[in-house]
C-alpha cells in the first residue's frame, strides 16, 4: 500500500466524492493535488492517520494548523511562524537567528568582517606592551577571525610590578610613593592624620614642635638653666641660684654648694681653735684632736636649720617638740651625741664659730670637748625670716 503524507491546506476542493475506504483526491488553491485517505477506513495493513504518507516532491512544509497562515517575508531560512520552515540553508552555511537569512560559518580569511569575527586578514598575533596599571593579552585565534587584544586595570598591590593600584601604599606596595594625608604612615614619615600642632613643655623638659608635613614632631630638651620661677631644678642647681630647687635636708647632694663650703669653714675654724687651745668663758682649754665632719650628723644639723628657717623660729627644741639626741638618732647616727650648739644671723661660717666662742653659755665649752670627736655642720638660708641665715653644730663621740 502506498502511504502519502498527510496534509491540509485552506482552501480545496473535492473532485469526487469516494466511498469509505477509497483514496480521495484534493485541489489545493494553488492547483497542486494530493491524495488522501478516508479516515473513516479501516486499515487492513496496521496503517493509522498519523503515519507518514511521504513529503512533498517540492520540499514545501505544510503548516500544521489549518487555521495559521505562515509569513516568510524577507526570510530565506528559519520558521514561518506556523510550525513550518522558510527554507533550509545550503552547505557551509547557518540560519542566522532573527534575521532569517543565510550566512557563510566558513567565511574566515575572505578580507570582509562577517557577522561574529573580530578580525579578517588583519588579526593580531601579538599585543603591545600595556599601558601603566594596565595588563594586556591576546584571546582567541587568528585562524577564527576572534584573536583581539583584552586589556584590563591592574587592582592587586603587588610590588615591583611597576604599578600602585588605587587603595594601595607604600606600605604594602613598593611601587608606590608616600603619600602625606591618606592615613597611613608610610616609609619617611613620622606621622599622617594624627601629626601635632603643637608641643606642651614640662617641668623640667622643653619641647618644640619641629618639620612640616608627615613629619612634624615635637622634640624634647631638658631644661639645663638655673632660673628661679620656670618650675624647674635643673642637675647642678640649688638654692639661692634657682629658686624652684625644693632642698632635701636628708640628701647631702642637694645642698647649695655655696652653703656646704661655709659649712666647711667652719669646721676649719673649729679646728684652728681645737689645734691651739683657747681660754672660754667657763676657763682655759688645752688643744684636743681635730672635729671629723660626720654625714649623719651633718643630715640632723642642717635638717635642723631648715626647720628654724622654714618656721622662722630659733631654738634647740624643733617644731616637731624633737631635741637634738632625737634628730641624731633619727639621721641615723650610731655614735653617741654629745651637744649641740645653734646660732643665727651671721652668714659665713668663720663668724658664727666666733659667736660660739665667746659665748658665757657653754658653745665654746661644746667646741674645745675633749670627749667629742665627731661633728655635724648644717647652714640655711631663707629671706624674709627673722634672722636669714640660720646655724647648727651637733656634736658626738664615735659613729
Amino acid at each position: 500500500m502506498v502511504k502519502f503524507a498527510r496534509w491540509s491546506i485552506p482552501i480545496f476542493a473535492l473532485l469526487a466524492a469516494c466511498e469509505p475506504g477509497e483514496l480521495q483526491v484534493f485541489t489545493a488553491a494553488d492547483g497542486s493535488v494530493a491524495p488522501r485517505l478516508d479516515m473513516s477506513m479501516p486499515s487492513t495493513d496496521g496503517f493509522t492517520p498519523s503515519d507518514d504518507l511521504g513529503a512533498r516532491p517540492d520540499g514545501f512544509t505544510p503548516p500544521s494548523d489549518a487555521g495559521c497562515d505562515p509569513d516568510c517575508t524577507g526570510r530565506a531560512c528559519g520558521p514561518d511562524g506556523c510550525g513550518g520552515s522558510c527554507g533550509d540553508c545550503g552547505a557551509g552555511q547557518a540560519c542566522e537567528p532573527g534575521a532569517g537569512q543565510c550566512i557563510d560559518t566558513e567565511s574566515c580569511g575572505n578580507g570582509s568582517l562577517d557577522p561574529g569575527e573580530v578580525c579578517d586578514g588583519d588579526c593580531p598575533t601579538s599585543c603591545p606592551a600595556p599601558a601603566t596599571c594596565e595588563t594586556i593579552a591576546l584571546q582567541g585565534t587568528a585562524a577564527e577571525c576572534t584573536a583581539r587584544c583584552v586589556t584590563s586595570d591592574i587592582s592587586s598591590c603587588t610590588n615591583g610590578d611597576g604599578c600602585c593600584p588605587s587603595g594601595c601604599n607604600a606600605t604594602n606596595d613598593n611601587d608606590c610613593d608616600a603619600m602625606c594625608g591618606n592615613g597611613v604612615v608610610e616609609p619617611g614619615e613620622r606621622c599622617d592624620g594624627d601629626c601635632p600642632t603643637s608641643c606642651s613643655s614640662s617641668a623640667c623638659t622643653t619641647r618644640t614642635l619641629v618639620g612640616s608635613g608627615c613629619n612634624r614632631r615635637c622634640e624634647s630638651a631638658p631644661v639645663t638653666t638655673c632660673a628661679s620661677g620656670d618650675g624647674c631644678c635643673p642637675s647642678g642647681c640649688s638654692l639661692p641660684g634657682d629658686a624652684d630647687c625644693a632642698l632635701d635636708c636628708t640628701d647631702l647632694g642637694s645642698w647649695p654648694s655655696d652653703w656646704a663650703a661655709q659649712e666647711d669653714a667652719a669646721l676649719d675654724e673649729m679646728n684652728r681653735h681645737r689645734a691651739t687651745g683657747y681660754t672660754c668663758a667657763s676657763g682655759p682649754r688645752m688643744s684636743v684632736p681635730a672635729y671629723v665632719m660626720n654625714d649623719q650628723l651633718r643630715i640632723a644639723a642642717r635638717c635642723h636649720s631648715m626647720d628654724m628657717a622654714e618656721e622662722n623660729f630659733f631654738s634647740h627644741t624643733g617644731s616637731d617638740g624633737s631635741n637634738f639626741s632625737t634628730r641624731c638618732n633619727r639621721a641615723g647616727y650610731t655614735g653617741g651625741p654629745r651637744y649641740e650648739n645653734i646660732a643665727a644671723g651671721n652668714s659665713t661660717g668663720v663668724a658664727s664659730v666666733g659667736q660660739w666662742m665667746s659665748s658665757s653659755t657653754g658653745h665654746c665649752d661644746a667646741v674645745m670637748a675633749s670627749n667629742a670627736n665627731r661633728v655635724g655642720i648644717g647652714y640655711y638660708r631663707k629671706s624674709g625670716t627673722m634672722w636669714t641665715h640660720y646655724w647648727t653644730a651637733v656634736f658626738g663621740q664615735g659613729g
